[in-house]
């Protein structure tokens, strides 16, 4: 239970930690959650991928150079974004067995770490591996606090967006040289999956993949955007010479669409 107390006569207010990692950059969110405002952000981007450990001492630096993400509070919760995750049945899901789902998409090690969350209302479970170097780190500087895998969050959302919708809908959420493909039919998770990509030939190629195995029209199946992607750059070109209906996923927290602004609206959705 949160208590207010009252100091110079000022009430003291709730606050939220939200954390985004990466090994390509890290984003903060402290949130007053009465109010429902922010209170303090920031992001960081690495030009090239760094190792976990790098990702810890960028952290670290990071979290010492702020006075807003240092001190108490009332929830923390980490986001972590890798590209080692895989998405099973819940009715087929083995704990046991978590590394023997991620084997098939992703190269792990012996010593990895497993987790996964559970989609209670789709029935299915993000199995991934996060950055326990990291959670490790948080639990020191901050006490107890909650994580997921950012596919968890990206993917209630894509179905709240969606679940009104009669038609396929297919979210594409892009980062630094990998994108996430969630496909949505009337509520129900039809596909979750994440690519790698050098060129934007590589990103329409996956994407038209994913149209030709679950048999959706690039004519008549929209694409919602979100992540680091804009009118402006080559992979909007050569998606838009193939896909007819794409629009931008409308952000509620912040009134701009961009990388940082839909980062700061998923670390929101991840305050539960």
């Amino acid at each position: 239970m949160t208590h207010l107390s009252k100091t110079n006569s000022q009430q003291h207010i709730i606050k939220s930690l939200s954390v985004q990692i990466s090994l390509i950059g890290h984003s903060f969110l402290v949130k007053d959650v009465s109010l429902n405002t922010v209170l303090f952000s920031h992001t960081a981007t690495f030009s090239n991928a760094t190792s976990p450990d790098e990702a810890l001492i960028a952290l670290t630096t990071t979290i010492a150079k702020f006075p807003e993400l240092q001190g108490s509070f009332d929830s923390v919760t980490v986001v972590h974004q890798n590209d080692l995750i895989t998405v099973v049945p819940q009715a087929l899901f083995d704990e046991n067995e978590a590394a023997n789902y991620l084997k098939f998409n992703t190269k792990i090690l012996p010593t990895d770490f497993i987790a996964f969350d559970v989609i209670t209302n789709q029935e299915i479970v993000v199995v991934y591996v996060p950055y326990i170097n990291i959670n490790n780190y948080i639990f020191d500087t901050y006490g107890s606090f909650k994580y997921y895998h950012s596919s968890t969050i990206a993917i209630e959302d894509s179905i709240k967006s969606s679940s009104f919708k009669k038609e396929t809908t297919v979210f594409i959420d892009v980062a630094k040289d990998i994108f996430f493909c969630t496909v949505i039919f009337k509520g129900k998770l039809q596909l979750h999956n994440v690519y790698s990509y050098k060129t934007s030939e590589d990103f329409i190629y996956y994407i038209l993949f994913c149209f030709e195995q679950l048999q959706l029209d690039p004519n008549e199946t929209p694409i919602v955007l979100s992540g680091a992607i804009s009118k402006e750059v080559d992979l909007f070109t050569i998606l838009f010479k193939y896909i007819r209906h794409i629009t931008f996923a409308e952000l509620s927290m912040l009134n701009t669409i961009s990388n940082k602004a839909y980062t700061y609206y998923l670390l929101s959705k991840a305050t539960k």
